[in-house]
């Protein structure tokens, strides 16, 4: 009788790896969100944490690389450090590896520069709009990448003060 409980398990074991697999096919995920998704597909946890330990085992599951990965990600798209680290710690990384992950890109310059490139890309795209109206969604946009409302302002300013813009 135990033998038949053991093989559902591994049966069960067998149908949350192909999942899990599904998954890490679409994207890289963090060991929390791969566990949360199973369980959520309905897989009892200690069936989640057998396939969370194997997926580790083989090196498909990498939270450093994960966070190195977002990290990047946000760099890339002008995300501050501070939206960043909200969405490494949302995806269930550990603090620690939060802060070795952002400890490159956390620097007040680094953070100040991609806000100002961030919002040249903006301001560029809106050229055709009177200043009065581009400025606001500059700003706003920043703001919605994580910056704060001063350093919004203050690149803004700068961008704006170094663009001609259409003020029809």
């Amino acid at each position: 009788m135990s033998t038949s409980k053991s093989a559902v398990r591994a049966d069960d074991v067998e149908a949350a790896m192909s999942r899990a697999m599904r998954l890490l096919a679409v994207r890289a995920r963090s060991c929390h969100q791969i566990k949360s998704r199973l369980i959520r597909a309905g897989f009892d946890e200690p069936t989640a944490e057998a396939v969370e330990f194997r997926l580790l085992n083989v090196g498909l599951l990498d939270d450093a690389a994960f966070a190195a990965q977002v990290v990047r990600r946000g760099v890339e798209t002008g995300a501050s450090s501070r939206l960043t680290r909200r969405d490494l710690m949302n995806s269930g990384i550990e603090p620690e590896i939060v802060d070795e992950g952002l400890r490159e890109v956390d620097e007040p310059e680094a953070e100040e520069e991609r806000a100002l490139r961030l919002a040249e890309r903006k301001a560029a795209a809106c050229r055709n709009l009177p200043t009065q109206k581009a400025i606001p969604r500059v700003v706003r946009h920043l703001c919605s990448k994580g910056y704060g409302s001063n350093l919004a302002w203050e690149v803004t300013r700068r961008v704006f003060g170094e663009v001609e813009f259409s003020t029809d």
